[in-house]
């Protein structure tokens, strides 16, 4: 699997929707930007429990992860994984607390010239760090 980025932001989280929608209703928080995608991978520390370790449904994946560091893990896979090989990287190597699956398949694509990664595929919705240059 292949590392996108990391970075560090405050104040970022990945949160399962029930659990966003109890913090929304009593107003423990306010964002000013969110999405939805899923399944989560990771889930405060535990891998999502209905991923199967023997399973044998293998595609390409890409995900964002928090981790216990603070940083922010954008991965997109290099080769097929199976949901819980891409959530143990999350987890275990990442050392991710919350992760969340955002696309896989043909539907994977990713743009990071930096890398030299420009995959040709039309793009939706997109989630991106741009410095400003001023």
């Amino acid at each position: 699997m292949g590392l996108c980025g990391g970075t560090e932001l405050a104040n970022v989280q990945i949160t399962e929707s029930n659990a966003l929608n109890e913090q929304l209703n009593n107003g423990d928080v306010q964002p000013w930007y969110a999405t939805q995608s899923g399944p989560m991978l990771v889930i405060n520390d535990e891998i999502h429990p209905q991923f199967n370790p023997n399973s044998s449904s293998i595609k390409l994946r890409n995900g964002v992860g928090v981790c216990r560091d603070g940083s922010i893990q954008l991965v997109n896979s290099d080769e097929p994984v199976s949901f819980y090989q891409f959530a143990e990287l999350f987890k275990d190597e990442l050392g991710c607390s919350n992760a969340l699956f955002l696309d896989g398949g043909i539907a994977s694509a990713l743009y990071a010239p930096s890398i030299d990664k420009q995959d040709k595929k039309e793009m939706g919705v997109m989630i991106g760090l741009v410095e400003n240059k001023e």
